[in-house]
């Protein structure tokens, strides 16, 4: 059996290439789109929280803080607009982006 390694960096890109998908989905039938857009973030939550429990002693460091933060701002973001207290699409993207220059800039 053939594994491959996918990198965080192509991770957040395949995340974005989702995203894109469900907003076309979302153009043409709003509720399939909009699952499609929530949906589009679990690969990337999942590996979040592989590598977090993976790396338990990178989990308190200092230089990975940040992303930390980013991952629970982005959960609790998605978990209030389940519930519907706020609807914030747009903040989940730009935390996406945020990510995203974190991992590229290796600032993590």
């Amino acid at each position: 059996m053939i594994r491959f390694k996918l990198t965080e960096q192509e991770i957040i890109l395949y995340t974005g290439a989702f995203l894109v998908v469900a907003g076309v989905l979302r153009f043409f039938a709003h509720s399939v789109g909009l699952v499609v857009f929530y949906l589009s973030f679990l690969p990337f939550f999942l590996t979040r929280l592989h590598t977090i429990f993976l790396q338990k002693k990178e989990f308190l460091a200092k230089d990975n803080r940040y992303r930390d933060i980013v991952l629970f701002i982005m959960l609790v973001t998605i978990i209030l607009t389940i519930t519907g207290w706020h609807n914030a699409d747009f903040l989940l993207i730009f935390l996406l982006m945020i990510d995203y220059l974190l991992v590229t800039n290796k600032k993590f």
